[in-house]
């Protein structure tokens, strides 16, 4: 599944009962992008039973409070903005905040995200490195300073 945002029909996840109490929790994070004085709560949901088959996905739902103009995307409940974002992204590696990041701004991967990624993944592995042992170089004997004549006819020979 890796990233998926929700179509309106499947807003019905937003009535789960484990989605309706992480809501009334605190936000595990804030967004707000550099163009935008819009600032949004993110609120992360881990196994979460979805669709008919009940699937369970990591949801993550973000919230801002509704324009005077109807919202583009999501759903409007009592005056707040709800979108939706599912993905099987492991939790370690991506916050809620990135999971957002990938989907709004495709192709945004930039290095700090990278890197997090990165490091969650190896957070619990241990990782060995060993060299061979070499042996010193050699000093290499300079002949000198060459002159026009001698570069020219080392090449050649």
């Amino acid at each position: 599944m890796g990233l998926l945002k929700l179509l309106h029909l499947e807003y019905s996840v937003l009535d789960h009962p484990l989605v309706q109490a992480r809501l009334h929790l605190p936000p595990d994070q804030f967004q707000q992008r550099p163009e935008s004085q819009m600032v949004r709560s993110l609120y992360h949901c881990p196994e979460i039973p979805v669709g008919p088959e009940g699937v369970r996905c990591r949801v993550v739902v973000v919230t801002h409070p509704a324009g005077k103009k109807k919202s583009p995307v999501g759903v409007t409940r009592a005056g707040v903005v709800y979108e939706l974002f599912l993905t099987n992204l492991p939790q370690q590696g991506f916050t809620a905040c990135d999971v957002v990041e990938l989907y709004l701004y495709r192709g945004a991967f930039d290095r700090r995200l990278h890197r997090r990624a990165c490091i969650g993944l190896l957070h619990h592995q241990r990782v060995e490195i060993t060299l061979p042992q070499t042996m010193p170089a050699e000093p290499r004997h300079s002949e000198g300073i060459l002159s026009r004549a001698q570069r020219a006819y080392s090449r050649l020979s």
